[in-house]
C-alpha cells in the first residue's frame, strides 16, 4: 500500500514542523483544512522525536546497526524526522547547534540510503 503523504502534495507544499502553536503548518491554506493533513499531524506529534537524545536512540536502532531493513513504518517515521532535524539545522542560532543537528541530518539520510539501496 502507497503511504497516504506520497499520494498528496503535504510534505512538497512548505511543511514546518515548529509552528507558532508549537504543531505543523503549512503555506497551502488548502491543503492545510484536509483530513489528511490533520492526520499527519496526529502522527507527527505521537511519532516524529524532537529531542536530539530521541533521535540519536532512533538512529541507532536503524538500518546497518544490526536491525536489516526498515518496515514501512518505520521508513516513513525516520523520513519525517529527517524533515524535521533539516529544519532544526536551518533554524540553528549557533555553529555548535547546527553541527549537532547535522550529524543527526547526515545519519538519518545514511540509513534511509542504507535501506533503499538495499532494497534493490
Amino acid at each position: 500500500m502507497v503511504p497516504w503523504f506520497q499520494r498528496h502534495c503535504i510534505l512538497l507544499s512548505g511543511l514546518h514542523f515548529e509552528a507558532p502553536d508549537g504543531g505543523l503548518w503549512l503555506g497551502d491554506a488548502e491543503l492545510a483544512s484536509l483530513r489528511k493533513t490533520r492526520t499527519l499531524e496526529v502522527i507527527c506529534d505521537n511519532s516524529v522525536p524532537r529531542k536530539l537524545t530521541d533521535i540519536r536512540r532512533l538512529t541507532s536502532r536503524l538500518p546497518g546497526r544490526g536491525v536489516g531493513r526498515l518496515w514501512q513504518g518505520d521508513f516513513e517515521r525516520t523520513l519525517l524526522t529527517m524533515v524535521y532535524t533539516a529544519q532544526r539545522v536551518m533554524a540553528s542560532t549557533t555553529d555548535h547547534q547546527r553541527d549537532v543537528w547535522a550529524e543527526s541530518l547526515v545519519s538519518l539520510y545514511e540509513a534511509i540510503k542504507e535501506d533503499l539501496v538495499e532494497a534493490r
